[in-house]
């Protein structure tokens, strides 16, 4: 409860939800003189927004959408799976400048025939190192995409019906507090 000197209007500040409707928050000045009717419309919830916001982060969509657990589970998967690629990400770099170092080394050609033979294995191995640290970089990048994707779909798919709940208020609550 807010009290305005200059006109004597007592302020409220007004929150509106409803599970499947966007929620309204707004300040509304009563003088004490007339009396004051309003009414409240909800915007429903939508499935484009719901995807709009699971394009951006995965999981933002399903929070959006009323479902916390599946946010949650969809948040958390892409985090680890970031985690990873950043990872297998940082391995391939470390690998690649082993290989390429190894490459300008047996090209230098100060190495007898002997040497170079050993050289020469150890690039071949390096290679397969190599390659193995590639694959697993793209499968990581895969997954990540997989995630994002499923995520995107079942933010549409799967977004929850409210029409179905024909409560007037579900959650009605009324706060006043004096400053």
């Amino acid at each position: 409860l807010k009290y305005i000197s200059k006109t004597s209007s007592i302020q409220y500040e007004i929150k509106v939800k409803k599970t499947g409707y966007e929620s309204i928050k707004s300040n509304i000045a009563f003088s004490g003189t007339h009396d004051k009717i309003f009414s409240i419309k909800l915007q429903p919830k939508t499935r484009f927004k719901s995807f709009y916001r699971s394009l951006l982060f995965p999981g933002w969509g399903q929070k959006y959408s009323d479902r916390k657990i599946t946010a949650t589970l969809f948040s958390s998967a892409m985090v680890g799976a970031l985690f990873s690629l950043t990872r297998n990400e940082l391995h391939l770099s470390d690998v690649e400048r082993d290989f390429n170092s190894s490459v300008v080394q047996f090209q230098s050609g100060k190495y007898s025939y002997d040497i170079q033979q050993v050289k020469l294995n150890e690039l071949g191995d390096l290679e397969q190192d190599l390659i193995k640290a590639q694959d697993q970089r793209n499968f990581s990048f895969y997954i990540v995409a997989g995630i994002w994707a499923i995520n995107c779909l079942e933010s549409i798919l799967f977004f929850p019906d409210h029409a179905k709940n024909i409560d007037i208020f579900q959650n009605l609550s009324t706060n006043i507090t004096q400053d």
